[in-house]
């Protein structure tokens, strides 16, 4: 038998782009959790929109109800209102991970 090769290395080697995913880890560690949760809570700090208003929720990760396991995401999306959060994150399948303002 030849070597193993691992589709992500020899991508990686050649310089073939990875697919993307829009998680950056699908069992986040506390630490991992806690990070994000900072870097989203100063996104909640900046204006939203003209108005000068901070988004409504900044949508973190889910939590898979299954396993338990975090999947943060690559890129957090704010929203400006919880309408907007409510339709874009409400996944059946997971729960959210947010941080949410408490204005409507």
């Amino acid at each position: 038998m030849g070597d193993v090769v691992f589709l992500n290395e020899y991508k990686k080697q050649h310089g073939i782009p990875l697919p993307r995913s829009p998680y950056y880890t699908l069992k986040a560690t506390d630490n991992q959790l806690q990070e994000a949760c900072r870097l989203a809570s100063e996104l909640m700090k900046e204006p939203f929109d003209y108005r000068g208003l901070p988004p409504y929720a900044v949508l973190v990760g889910y939590e898979d109800i299954k396993t338990g396991n975090i999947k943060l995401l690559k890129r957090m999306s704010a929203y400006s209102t919880k309408k907007a959060f409510e339709s874009m994150a409400g996944i059946k399948v997971h729960y959210c991970v947010a941080l949410v303002r408490k204005y409507e």
